[in-house]
């Protein structure tokens, strides 16, 4: 390796008092090799990552701090630190994993850690907990998708499938066309489900491209309706949209608990593009906020142009997940849902989940977040982790875990490297 000296492993089963023999200049490397220790959570960025130069510049302006005090007691001191600190969070984390008893909750945790039993896939979703897609796999009923290979009749998605529909939401939807010989229709549909197409730590987005209110030269409905106990609700990420010369439409909401409902009306719409909007299509329309409800009714009033089949709309979306384009009423898109987790009618938020520790679903060191006072949820906010943030899914793990060697360059410190090169350590 072209380094003179000792080399100083740091684990769980070496003695610390290595650590006190070195002597001159000092530096702590972190290598990818590292990997192979599996002693320490603790994550640093890989050599090759943006933060290279950060970790390494902090590492040797760190160390030489202590060099010029007390180099040897205080690297000591630091070392003996972050074992401890890491050694604890492994403890504790094993600690709660072998109090759960193996049923309920704990039946899920081995489930999700063996994957053997739990699918997390349908189509090109990925299904992270708390839902599933078997009742053992989730946190509650109404975490459980259905993975379909058939939407029906009335629905499409521009996702292959199967897809993971939700069913604890119904729709209905009316599509309005005009055809080129004058005739016009208004077909009216209902569906109990919807598909989701992206699921967040507090988010899921539901395809809801045929849900319009989409009337030719008459004002027509739709709505999106949340089943009224579930922890779901349409979110105020999305807004509501008439899209088309002069048509106009409306859209009223039940509101919240923690809100007041809403009622909005858009149109009759200009026609000189006052809006240029991608998820309209770029053509003329109306754009209006709502707020958060569990139940929207929809009208629209559009008329039909010579050059296209469809006729000027109504609906709800979420802007960021407008896709596609084309003619009027071309393009697909989804709806915001947020939900939270909760146990019980008295467990509002995360300070009063934690007072349970067997109950409370967030994973260390996953972060906590409250929902508006009915519920709360878990993710993985800390960087280098990754996961899901419940005890019960995949928690939070160290993308590397990693060892901590300390290099001893004896007399020409020139001769170590800025960074070691991970095929040549012997660990």
């Amino acid at each position: 390796m072209g380094l003179r000296g000792k080399q100083f492993y740091m684990s769980g089963r070496n003695s610390i008092q290595q650590i006190t023999n070195m002597q001159l200049e000092e530096y702590i490397f972190v290598s990818e090799a590292a990997r192979r220790g599996n002693f320490f959570d603790e994550v640093i960025p890989p050599p090759g990552s943006e933060h290279e130069d950060i970790v390494f510049g902090y590492v040797k302006k760190t160390l030489s701090r202590v060099l010029r005090d007390s180099r040897r007691y205080l690297v000591a001191l630091l070392a003996l630190s972050v074992l401890a600190l890491l050694a604890l969070q492994k403890f504790d984390n094993r600690r709660c994993a072998e109090k759960r008893p193996a049923t309920g909750s704990s039946a899920r945790l081995q489930l999700q850690s063996n994957g053997s039993d739990c699918l997390r896939v349908c189509g090109d979703v990925s299904i992270p907990y708390p839902f599933g897609l078997s009742p053992q796999c989730a946190f509650s009923s109404y975490f459980v998708l259905d993975c379909r290979t058939d939407l029906g009749a009335n629905l499409t998605s521009h996702l292959p499938g199967p897809w993971p529909v939700l069913t604890h939401i119904a729709a209905t939807s009316t599509l309005g066309q005009r055809f080129s010989n004058g005739t016009t229709t208004n077909g009216s549909f209902e569906v109990n489900f919807l598909p989701v197409t992206q699921i967040q730590s507090n988010f899921i987005l539901i395809d809801t491209t045929n849900i319009k209110a989409m009337g030719c030269r008459e004002s027509v409905t739709a709505s999106l309706t949340l089943d009224a106990q579930s922890p779901y609700w349409i979110s105020d990420q999305n807004v509501f949209i008439v899209v088309s010369c002069n048509a106009q439409g409306s859209a009223v909401g039940d509101g919240t608990p923690w809100s007041d409902g809403f009622s909005t009306t858009c149109g009759p719409v200009s026609c000189v593009n006052q809006y240029v909007m991608p998820y309209c299509s770029l053509y003329d329309c109306c754009i209006q906020t709502i707020g958060a409800t569990k139940t929207l009714t929809m009208t629209g009033k559009g008329r039909g142009l010579a050059e296209w089949t469809n006729c000027g709309f109504s609906t709800v979306l979420d802007p960021d997940s407008y896709g596609g384009g084309g003619d009027v009423g071309v393009g697909h898109y989804g709806v915001h849902v947020r939900y939270s987790i909760q146990r019980g009618p008295d467990i509002h938020n995360c300070s009063e989940a934690a007072k349970d520790s067997e109950k409370f679903e967030c994973s260390m060191p996953a972060n906590c977040t409250n929902f508006e006072n009915f519920g709360y949820y878990c993710d993985c906010v800390k960087e280098g982790y990754e996961g899901d943030g419940y005890k019960n899914g995949t928690g939070c793990e160290g993308k590397l875990r990693l060892r901590l060697i300390i290099f001893s360059c004896i007399q020409d410190c020139n001769l170590c490297p800025s960074y070691p090169d991970p095929s040549a350590l012997k660990i």
